[in-house]
């Protein structure tokens, strides 16, 4: 057990830094996407931790333990929190994160005058923090498309048997040695980090339709040159189109493409994220646009429920040839990189500034 929890935690280390760091190289940048860094960087940092605890032979006080341990509960439920936005903030849910921060923060400063009873509290507070964040996440995805519902039903399955084992080690029912003891919640927090990102990269990293982020991306310069948000109806839609244009003309796009593959370009991204994101009165979409040194990325983000871009049929199949709705982002496709997230609610078009007219 402790060489298996060893080799665990270094795999979570090693993941969760990484994951962090891109998330924070990711753009555009996004409460999201800021939330998911801070949560993966706080658990390679705890990880780290406990391997230099491990290591050198050196133990920390009870309350470094629980203080590590809250700071980890209230990051993964501010995540949660922010994961992801289609229904909002869901009063019930925004009540329910809320009640547990303070929880969070009253049991914190509780444990460092009745320690006696803090073992009791922190155990019931990890299960319920754990609990709560796999229904949130269960609670924010299950309309979304049939892709995300698989994802988010094997994820939770993880979850579920990572909770269990966490109420067993804490429950003496598996044995744990000694040095182990004060880290069961960094162990259950570990092995949920681990499956579900490794179940994340088999169904949407390893897909030519989706964003992917090369290591590059940490050190690659990009500025952001364009940023705007309209409401999701016809008439925004229409003065978004004309601010793009108007940045269009005044830019160094006009050197590397046509004013018509540019139109095309954004009557495409936009008409769409405008049909699958604009159901509500309320709903919006923005368009931002980075120049790094050899493209430019335009990003157009709706507020939907998103799509699987792998459903997208080929117009060019005998039994399409005479639908008109597909042909679009077909188009694109021939003249630029075209990705979506993996929530398909943000597309992302890289145009290479070696594009010939």
């Amino acid at each position: 057990m402790y060489h298996f929890i060893t080799v665990l935690s270094i795999a979570a280390m090693l993941l969760s830094l990484l994951t962090g760091m891109i998330s924070l190289a990711k753009k555009p940048r996004s409460i999201m996407k800021a939330s998911f860094s801070v949560f993966s960087l706080l658990v390679a940092f705890a990880n780290g931790l406990y391997l230099f605890e491990v290591f050198s032979s050196v133990s920390f006080p009870l309350l470094f333990f629980r203080i590590r341990d809250f700071l980890l509960i209230g990051s993964l439920l501010y995540f949660g929190w922010n994961f992801p936005n289609y229904f909002r903030n869901l009063p019930i849910i925004s009540r329910i994160v809320w009640f547990i921060f303070g929880a969070v923060f009253f049991c914190g400063i509780y444990s460092v005058f009745v320690e006696s009873l803090n073992e009791k509290f922190h155990a019931v507070l990890v299960i319920v923090s754990y609990t709560l964040f796999g229904w949130i996440a269960w609670r924010k995805t299950w309309t979304s498309f049939r892709n995300i519902q698989k994802f988010m039903l094997f994820g939770l399955i993880f979850h579920s048997v990572n909770i269990f084992l966490t109420i067993l080690l804490y429950a003496n029912v598996l044995a744990i040695d000694e040095i182990n003891k004060n880290n069961i919640s960094l162990i259950g927090l570990d092995l949920t980090f681990l499956s579900t990102y490794l179940l994340f990269l088999y169904n949407f990293t390893f897909s030519h339709n989706y964003i992917s982020i090369p290591f590059s991306s940490l050190i690659e310069k990009a500025k952001l040159i364009y940023d705007n948000v309209e409401f999701a109806n016809p008439q925004g839609a229409k003065i978004m189109k004309k601010s793009l244009l108007d940045f269009y003309k005044e830019s160094k796009l006009t050197e590397i493409m046509d004013v018509f593959h540019f139109q095309l370009l954004i009557d495409e991204t936009i008409d769409n994220a405008i049909e699958h994101g604009g159901k509500r009165s309320d709903d919006d979409i923005t368009v931002s646009i980075y120049e790094s040194d050899d493209y430019y990325d335009l990003y157009v983000i709706d507020r939907g429920k998103g799509f699987d871009p792998r459903s997208i049929p080929n117009p060019l199949e005998k039994d399409r040839k005479m639908v008109p709705s597909g042909r679009g982002i077909h188009i694109l496709k021939k003249f630029f990189l075209v990705r979506w997230n993996f929530l398909g609610n943000e597309i992302c078009v890289r145009i290479s500034k070696s594009l010939i007219q």
